[in-house]
């Protein structure tokens, strides 16, 4: 696969490093201009960075520094005594805790609401959660590791808690503490107490309602979505009918000026036309590629150029790489945003990009090769996906380059589909969601 040129946070150009990371360092002269010594220790951040020169190659090891409140039984003492303890203090009625992805990350709409109120309002103080302090937050949030001391006093006190899925289960509710759940995509495919092989039997069901029941505010993207939501995790609280706080940015960004800057910045022709392949996820680690773009681009490629985009859940082995030609990787470095931004068409199957997608109004196509054995076996569809689906529903490579060779005539064929698909699933979408958010949930509920 071609790598393409990866971004960083703060939006300069960088390469994807090698497999090994010392050879970033040999390549890069940082070992040339290290003193003499054979071992070398930096302590930073909680960690420990050693690099040892004895060898032929370079070794760089990293390790976690503990803490005084990491280890089993100290741990058990912060969240049964501590922890406990710290709930019965005065909430801190201007403190906001951040966390998604399971504290794997800083994104998705908790990190786009962080931004805002970072920017716009300094009367709030923010934490964020992370399970490694090394991810970039950005602002002035004070950040602390998941399970430490500090993040259950942060649990115990803040009075707003954001997440774009569930806080761990010894988090304990305050009456007065506000719990917003931003989600992290369309509920596409089937959720919650919907899905039986997840919630096998009722005492399952039951415990994951009360998780739910912790919820004060559900940020939805339509009335559609309400009612699935309200169904499959039992929601009847309030709803922030604002569309996804992270889509700001996305509707912002869309420019001409910016999908080229973006095509360049990946080693992409910002003549050509950019299609990304961006599959859902089957198995997990595992991603098996089907879609034969080296055919495509023997076939179409005078005016197109080809890209894989693998699914965060599906990194770690992957298969079928004959198959991929010369296709620029953007599956790291690149946010889903700059992928979507960047394409002119997006192929996909039955992932969630299809609706953040649907809001640029580009072209789509469905690669549905196992359509009936995901459907009916794997999870199930909260839409009658064949009729609802807004592009052709393609089995084979061939159907696929039928398609984008007469992407004008596809375009046209399904634009009402697509238009329905927008009103039915995005009608509360707009690029001031994070404002709205705000207002509702930090000033409208507290007058």
């Amino acid at each position: 696969v071609a790598q393409g040129p990866r971004e960083t946070s703060a939006g300069a150009d960088a390469t994807r490093p090698p497999e090994d990371p010392t050879e970033a360092l040999t390549s890069t002269g940082v070992i040339g201009t290290l003193p003499a010594a054979k071992t070398h220790v930096i302590q930073e951040g909680g960690y420990t960075y050693t690099l040892d020169l004895r060898g032929r190659k370079p070794l760089l090891t990293v390790t976690h520094n503990r803490t005084w409140d990491e280890g089993r039984l100290r741990q058990m003492a912060v969240e049964r005594v501590a922890y406990p303890l710290m709930r019965r203090l005065p909430l801190q009625k201007n403190l906001v805790l951040f966390e998604s992805f399971w504290a794997t990350s800083v994104g998705c709409s908790p990190k786009a609401l962080y931004d805002y109120i970072d920017a716009n309002h300094p009367e709030l103080q923010c934490v964020w959660s992370v399970r490694d302090t090394r991810i970039p937050v950005g602002g002035r949030a004070q950040v602390v590791r998941q399970g430490s001391y500090g993040y259950y006093a942060a649990l115990a006190r803040a009075k707003y808690l954001i997440n774009n899925v569930n806080f761990p289960d010894y988090y304990v509710k305050r009456p007065s503490q506000v719990e917003v759940q931003t989600m992290h995509g369309t509920p596409l495919k089937t959720m919650g107490i919907d899905v039986r092989d997840e919630v096998p039997n009722d005492e399952v069901a039951q415990r994951f309602l009360r998780t739910c029941s912790r919820w004060d505010y559900l940020v939805v993207q339509s009335k559609r979505v309400e009612q699935i939501t309200a169904r499959c995790f039992g929601f009847a609280k309030t709803f922030l009918r604002t569309g996804y706080p992270r889509n700001d940015a996305l509707l912002k960004r869309n420019t001409p000026e910016e999908q080229r800057r973006l095509k360049l910045r990946m080693g992409a022709d910002p003549d050509k036309l950019l299609v990304v392949y961006a599959p859902t996820w089957r198995a997990r680690g595992r991603f098996g590629l089907q879609l034969n773009l080296a055919q495509l681009e023997r076939s179409i490629g005078v005016c197109y150029e080809f890209a894989l985009r693998r699914h965060y859940m599906a990194l770690t082995r992957m298969s079928g790489e004959g198959l991929l030609g010369s296709a620029i990787d953007l599956t790291f470095g690149w946010s889903v945003d700059d992928v979507m931004l960047a394409a002119d068409v997006i192929i996909t199957d039955y992932s969630s990009i299809m609706f953040d997608y649907a809001l640029l109004g580009r072209p789509m196509l469905f690669y549905v090769y196992d359509l009936e054995a995901y459907r009916d076996d794997l999870r199930g569809f909260n839409l009658d996906f064949e009729a609802e689906a807004p592009g052709p529903l393609l089995r084979t490579t061939e159907e696929v380059a039928q398609a984008l060779d007469n992407l004008d005539g596809t375009r046209i064929q399904y634009e009402a589909r697509y238009q329905a698909f927008v009103q039915s699933f995005l009608e509360y979408e707009s690029d001031h969601s994070c404002e709205d958010v705000y207002q509702q949930v930090f000033v409208s509920a507290e007058e």
